[in-house]
């Protein structure tokens, strides 16, 4: 009789746990829709791309985006946040949540003013560097060349007309003006080629070929720096090492190390190998090192103290979605060449954005901390001890003095190489995991092809 009693205690309340279940199944609300079915700003149709749940919107030349009001319509009974009506800023894209009963959307808004844009300006190998901020093109090719009748190769903005024509041989003797038409609006860009010694980039790396890099962050670099700066190569410390690639043919050498540990890999320490870099820098040769890649400095006698960076953190991370834009602050060092045509922010010129928020990121850091230390709230004294310039620290950093995060070892005339660190977690080539698009990569770029255009002149 006990026996039955209990098995009958236990099946009232597994028909209670499952009534409750079914009961909190009805309180459901289900059974509305969660969709953005229009998106005005100013009267400007978005483009909704309801799989991605992402909303773009072209706007008119002279548009201010930092006032914009949005006119939505969403499916019946939901309710929108940020509300329609109600004016915002889109200088940055923004999240508008669609709420109905227990149902939610999330969708990405982003405004654009209205632009066409040469994308690959290339006169046969030779690679045209292009500023869409300046709106200018320039090319170097060899001394001998002649440059009275040269046929580009042009891409840009679908549905764009260029004059002069993509087909048409020009003397570059004098700059020219090409001109995109686009949308009611006119684009032009000025191009100029000039006439001198080439100067060859190297990328170094641990592995053998570009093929076989797996580091995606060095990968996606390197593959950017092929396509766009003319007389560049992938060179392996190996091919160093064993004699088959000279240092000396080479004006800069990259190195962008960003593994998952912050030690350097035991191929570029060995002796010899540091041997021919520091020949190679004695001898008038330029560095560009980035991530974890600054620590070499140290290793190559390069500070005046002999040490490296002083805070180091983040290897052996896992990718993690970063919750706002990473940047820079370089107060202070506006007009430097390493500076210009960056897409600065409306608010204040001396802070620019690598990084927009979502991307998922690794966050490895190598930088100078000023708050502690024997070089605390002592940048003279840093300078003077290590012979490095404090270029820019955190974007969060408005005087930028609490940390240094690129910084340089200015060129000697006739003498040693320049040197150009940057270890910030915000110099971020690839974004993890499929995350959303670096809005910024472009900045990155800039940042990138103006360093080594500083570093090599």
């Amino acid at each position: 009789m006990k026996l039955k009693y209990i098995i009958g205690l236990m099946f009232a309340a597994l028909f209670a746990l499952t009534s409750c279940d079914d009961n909190e199944r009805e309180s459901l609300d289900l059974s509305g829709d969660v969709q953005i079915t229009s998106f005005k700003l100013n009267g400007v149709d978005g483009t909704i791309d309801e799989a991605k749940k992402k909303i773009k919107v072209m706007m008119p030349l002279g548009s201010d985006l930092t006032n914009l009001t949005p006119a939505i319509v969403a499916s019946d009974r939901a309710v929108l946040s940020p509300a329609s009506g109600v004016a915002q800023n889109f200088t940055s894209p923004i999240e508008y949540r669609v709420t109905n009963g227990n149902l939610l959307a999330k969708y990405s808004v982003s405004a654009e003013i209205i632009s066409a844009k040469i994308t690959k300006f290339n006169i046969g190998k030779y690679i045209g560097a292009i500023d869409d901020i300046a709106k200018t093109i320039s090319l170097v090719m060899p001394l001998d060349a002649d440059l009275t009748a040269l046929v580009p190769t042009v891409e840009y903005t679908s549905g764009a007309v260029l004059s002069p024509l993509a087909t048409e041989a020009i003397d570059f003797t004098n700059p020219v003006t090409y001109t995109l038409t686009y949308m009611g609006g006119s684009f032009p860009y000025v191009v100029s080629v000039e006439k001198k010694d080439n100067r060859f980039v190297a990328f170094v790396g641990t592995a053998n070929s570009v093929e076989e890099i797996t580091e995606l962050d060095e990968q996606t670099a390197v593959q950017w720096l092929l396509a766009n700066v003319q007389n560049s190569s992938y060179v392996s410390f190996n091919s160093i090492k064993s004699g088959a690639v000279d240092l000396k043919n080479f004006s800069l050498v990259w190195w962008h190390c960003d593994g998952d540990s912050k030690e350097l890999p035991a191929i570029a320490k060995e002796p010899d190998v540091i041997d021919l870099f520091k020949a190679y820098y004695q001898q008038g040769g330029s560095l560009f090192l980035s991530s974890w890649a600054v620590r070499y400095v140290a290793d190559l006698g390069i500070p005046g103290d002999g040490r490296e960076a002083n805070n180091m953190w983040g290897d052996g991370n896992n990718p993690f979605q970063i919750g706002d834009d990473w940047g820079l602050c370089f107060k202070g060092n506006e007009s430097h060449p390493i500076f210009q045509r960056l897409s600065v922010w409306p608010t204040n010129a001396s802070k620019v954005t690598l990084l927009s928020k979502g991307v998922m990121a690794k966050a490895h850091n190598a930088l100078w901390n000023f708050e502690w230390g024997d070089y605390a709230n002592n940048i003279p004294g840093w300078t003077s001890s290590t012979g490095a310039i404090n270029l820019a620290s955190f974007h969060w950093d408005d005087n930028a003095t609490g940390r240094s995060v690129m910084w340089e070892y200015p060129k000697v005339d006739g003498g040693k190489g320049g040197v150009v660190c940057v270890g910030v977690e915000s110099y971020d080539w690839y974004n993890e995991n499929n995350s959303a698009e670096n809005s910024y990569l472009s900045n990155i770029q800039k940042l990138t092809r103006n360093t080594i255009s500083y570093l090599i002149e």
